[in-house]
């Protein structure tokens, strides 16, 4: 009975137990298939993601290539712009260069300075070591026109000494024949008051000789100086009012009276007083004493620029000890200026700021 109860649970559990094996089986195939779908779909999704990578890596490696080319081609532009602007300082340089003298050195340097600060604004940059050498070029260029400023100055210094020592011959020789003229005359008047009554013209005799001695000794000196071409006279003068105290000019002539190249000093227009002298020095070799002197005392010069112009800032004791180590014939000295002009008229300002003031309380006063 209970086989038979098997049976007939089996007869109807059996249908249901298929149907459900089918369905099973049907959903499992279904499931399947949509698997295989989606596995498709995103094998293709795949497939177009890599080939994207693909495109994308290569346009990235063709941008990395433009990158590096616009680079190097920015390199290249800047590489050629500073080389021309190099070229446009170098340019601007040599301008400047041409226009170099003795009295523009700074400007020069702030024309090249102005140059390079216009690039810099754009920009444009050098090193140190670039513009140290250009500037450098602005001193040589300077230091040259010093050397050829100097060497006109020294021409021109030359010349001038041959006109002194010309005009210097000049007088000399008519002095020379001025005195050799008085010569015979006071000769042949000696002569004639010896032919008279000797007794008579005594005093006239010893007078007359006495003259000729003294003419017969300017003469001989004259032509000794005229045999000496070396020999003339070093001065040494001050200008208080025109320049201080303290402040002191030499220079050398060959004239036979030197006070009146002095003279001539303050008589010309350029300066308000005339000159005093300090010291007149007698020396074989004047020229050589005048450049040592000028030498020796540079570091004291007022101009530094035009050695034609010997005014020194300097205690007049050391002028004293470089002419005293020469051995020089020092004629005349004093260490005291006159500058009688100078304090005649210090002294009419002060009575005129005198008689101002005086004013000023009376009318106040009232």
């Amino acid at each position: 009975m209970l086989f038979n109860f098997v049976i007939g649970l089996s007869t109807v559990l059996f249908p249901a137990i298929l149907f459900l094996l089918y369905d099973f089986h049907k959903k499992d195939q279904e499931l399947r298939a949509e698997f295989n779908q989606r596995l498709g779909s995103l094998t293709i999704e795949s497939n177009r993601a890599k080939a994207k990578t693909t495109s994308l890596e290569k346009k990235r490696s063709i941008s990395d290539s433009k990158i590096s080319r616009l680079e190097s081609e920015k390199e290249n532009l800047e590489a050629k712009l500073h080389s021309l602007s190099q070229d446009l300082i170098s340019e601007t340089l040599a301008t400047i260069v041409k226009g170099v003298s003795v009295h523009n050195l700074d400007s020069s340097k702030q024309k090249l300075r102005d140059a390079i600060k216009a690039l810099q604004r754009n920009g444009i940059d050098f090193d140190q070591e670039f513009k140290d050498k250009k500037f450098e070029q602005v001193q040589l260029a300077y230091d040259e026109a010093m050397r050829r400023e100097g060497a006109r100055l020294e021409r021109e210094r030359m010349k001038q000494r041959l006109r002194d020592e010309k005009k210097a011959l000049e007088e000399r020789d008519k002095q020379i024949q001025r005195l050799e003229k008085e010569f015979k005359v006071i000769e042949s008047a000696l002569e004639k008051a010896l032919k008279k009554q000797l007794e008579h013209h005594q005093g006239e005799i010893e007078w007359l000789t006495s003259q000729l001695d003294d003419v017969k000794s300017k003469l001989d000196r004259a032509q000794s100086r005229a045999d000496r071409s070396s020999v003339g006279y070093i001065y040494i003068a001050s200008n208080v009012g025109s320049f201080g105290e303290g402040v002191y000019t030499l220079g050398m002539t060959k004239r036979l009276e030197p006070m009146d190249v002095v003279k001539e000093l303050g008589e010309t227009n350029a300066v308000p007083f005339p000159f005093d002298i300090h010291m007149i020095v007698q020396s074989e070799k004047a020229a050589e004493l005048e450049l040592h002197l000028n030498k020796s005392l540079a570091s004291y010069r007022l101009n530094k620029v035009d050695s034609k112009k010997p005014f020194f800032q300097v205690e007049l004791e050391k002028i004293k000890s470089l002419l005293e180590e020469s051995e020089a014939q020092i004629e005349y000295q004093t260490s005291v200026p006159e500058a009688i002009e100078y304090r005649e008229s210090r002294s009419v300002l002060e009575e005129l700021a005198e008689k101002s003031t005086d004013e000023e309380n009376f009318k106040k006063a009232a």
